[in-house]
């Protein structure tokens, strides 16, 4: 048997498996070898392999006048070093509004409602989500969004928190749908304009304010698509944007604020 021969005849989990195990650099270029190596690169199975094997990795926006370039470093050794694996200009201006096994959400600043997009960094796809016309706003309204996967299905899905008046609406888009949802929304608090959910345990989470600046974490469980609050675990000195918001740090939810010059909080 040639040896060409044997490669294609190896089970499909085992060709993921190997796969996985290139840089992102040849894992790229493997997309262009064959069809059927194409259509494992851009399955379901080939992302979750490679995710679970993979080691924790960040994704850094970096603004220049010309272009915007996204940077993705592997953390190494418990996380005291990183290396960068990859580099990649998308399509369109714009910032990262969330990530979820190993996806990020793109939104282009540059249009009118704001443009979406979700990219997969290791395979460089793209995918637009195109917002209706009603979903266009001027200051002072606000718009926060969110990204995450839900813990029982499974299902991605981009949050869309808006408000222009007292009570907040909330429309959801489920990855596969190609559609916005409405769902019930939260209490009367106050959003940061742009302000992006934390993900963690398959909720979203933003810092946000009641109308006599109160800071509460507000929740948005991503099966059930319904809102709750929190209280922070600590007083904030600010009711400012960005100098105060939530961050995951490995499995735990944190509040940072960063108002003071002297030091910062967490």
């Amino acid at each position: 048997m040639k040896q060409s021969d044997l490669l294609t005849n190896l089970p499909s989990d085992i060709i993921i498996d190997i796969l996985s195990r290139l840089p992102i650099p040849t894992i790229i270029r493997c997309k262009s070898v064959c069809k059927p190596w194409l259509h494992l690169l851009r399955s379901h199975e080939f992302a979750t392999h490679h995710l679970s094997t993979s080691a924790p990795a960040l994704a850094v926006f970096q603004y220049k006048i010309t272009s915007e370039l996204y940077d993705i470093y592997e953390f190494e050794d418990d996380d005291q070093h990183y290396k960068l694996l990859t580099s990649f200009m998308p399509p369109c201006r714009g910032m990262i509004q969330g990530s979820a096994n190993g996806f990020l959400v793109l939104r282009d600043l540059s249009l009118r409602p704001h443009g979406l997009s979700i990219c997969n960094p290791i395979t460089r796809e793209y995918m637009e989500i195109h917002s209706p016309p009603e979903f266009d706003y001027t200051y002072p309204q606000v718009a926060a969004f969110g990204f995450g996967a839900s813990r029982i299905t499974g299902q991605h899905k981009v949050v869309r928190v808006f408000h222009g008046r007292e009570i907040p609406e909330c429309h959801v888009y489920t990855l596969g749908t190609g559609s916005w949802r409405s769902v019930a929304s939260s209490a009367p608090l106050r959003y940061g304009n742009g302000s992006i959910g934390e993900f963690l345990n398959g909720n979203l989470h933003w810092l946000v304010f009641d109308s006599n600046g109160k800071p509460w974490i507000s929740c948005f469980d991503l099966e059930t698509e319904l809102f709750s609050i929190i209280s922070p675990p600590l007083p904030l000195r600010t009711q400012r944007w960005p100098v105060a918001g939530v961050f995951a740090f490995q499995d735990k939810l944190c509040v940072c604020d960063n108002s003071s010059e002297d030091e910062i909080v967490v």
